[in-house]
């Protein structure tokens, strides 16, 4: 897991030699437009990767941690959004109804 702490949320190009030789790079931010954004910038620099993205009842900016804490979700709840992810360029899981 990695988090952009200190670029303001932004995933900055000098990191992307850091994932080329990595195999399953997944990425998710917010839950809004500028999440979509920042997650399409990382497809444009890291072919490969996979976006996740979170249900809609997360909230508008909702995160990862929503996820997780505020639904409750699990572990294997998060997996079906992995298996969900779309794949370099395409288009991303809009809204997932879990059990």
């Amino acid at each position: 897991a990695v988090t952009p702490v200190a670029s303001d949320g932004e995933f900055l190009e000098e990191w992307v030699a850091h994932f080329t030789e990595v195999e399953n790079v997944f990425v998710c931010f917010h839950n809004d437009e500028t999440g979509v954004k920042r997650a399409h910038a990382v497809e444009r620099l890291i072919p490969h990767c996979r976006v996740v993205q979170l249900p809609g009842e997360v909230g508008q900016g909702g995160t990862i941690m929503d996820f997780f804490t505020t639904l409750g979700r699990s572990r294997e709840d998060f997996l079906v959004l992995l298996e969900m992810a779309s794949l370099g360029g395409g288009t991303p899981v809009i809204s997932v109804n879990l059990p």
